[in-house]
């Protein structure tokens, strides 16, 4: 009891790092995403840019969160967790959260600027922005955990980081929508085949699947979590594995129509 109080407490010597180092993070994650969408810009579409910068995004952050995920170690109470060089406010997986929120600040930002001042609305736009909500409501208590209790910290960002495996489905998303005017002839349908079906394996097993333990690891660390941030976390949960679900079910389908050359169903997203 009493050594589970003490686990539960702050560090006397707290090294999480103060809240403007983890904004300027952000701000540096923000700005490369800008700088590399104009340097895209000036050889792609505005189309195929969004896909290409963001699967850059993906790849990075699902080969930092599958890094995360294959050091997990075993955890009395929510099953695994982080180790603690990688559950560290500085280490990478917390770097990871807040680069990643700084892409989606800058895509928030891209979409603004299309609406306001350019009177020009983006694919999906009304979905990116609910989709950059959740996800700051899942990022930013993994990111500013300065004075918390260690526990809490462990237990989100550990959680978050098995939720952010998700992005390797994102790597063949975007894929889907860049090889969609690919090669003509049997060739090409041959290959819009492979990826929409590997996009479905892989929405399947890093999304559908994978949120599930995600889910799981969440619900067994509701002791160490305030009701406050167990309620947000349980609603971002929830809502992030409906839209999973109802993405799959449209994943499906489009694969399922790949099947002649002259569809070239894709999704956009």
């Amino acid at each position: 009891g009493e050594q589970g109080g003490q686990a539960l407490q702050p560090s006397a010597h707290d090294s999480e790092p103060a809240a403007g180092e983890h904004v300027c993070t952000i701000a540096a994650g923000a700005l490369c995403s800008g700088a590399a969408y104009g340097l895209c810009r000036v050889m792609l579409s505005s189309e195929r840019t969004e896909d290409a910068v963001d699967m850059v995004h993906s790849l990075a952050t699902s080969s930092t969160a599958l890094y995360g995920l294959a050091n997990m170690e075993r955890h009395p109470l929510h099953g695994r967790a982080l180790p603690a060089h990688l559950a560290s406010g500085r280490g990478p997986v917390a770097k990871m959260f807040a680069l990643s929120l700084g892409y989606f600040a800058a895509d928030f930002v891209k979409i603004a600027v299309d609406i306001l001042v350019r009177g020009k609305f983006p694919n999906l736009w009304a979905g990116r922005l609910a989709h950059h909500t959740v996800q700051l409501g899942a990022n930013w208590p993994g990111i500013f955990c300065k004075g918390k209790p260690r526990e809490q910290t462990l237990a989100w960002r550990s959680v978050l980081c098995m939720a952010y495996v998700a992005e390797v489905s994102s790597i063949f998303l975007r894929m889907s929508n860049l090889v969609r005017q690919g090669p003509p002839g049997v060739r090409g349908l041959r290959l819009r085949q492979a990826v929409n079906w590997a996009l479905v394996a892989s929405f399947f097993g890093s999304r559908i699947v994978n949120f599930a333990f995600a889910i799981a690891m969440f619900l067994q660390a509701k002791p160490v979590l305030p009701p406050t941030l167990f309620r947000l976390g349980a609603a971002v949960q929830a809502s992030g594995y409906a839209l999973s679900a109802v993405w799959f079910t449209k994943i499906l389908r489009i694969a399922l129509k790949t099947t002649s050359q002259a569809m070239v169903p894709s999704i956009e997203c």
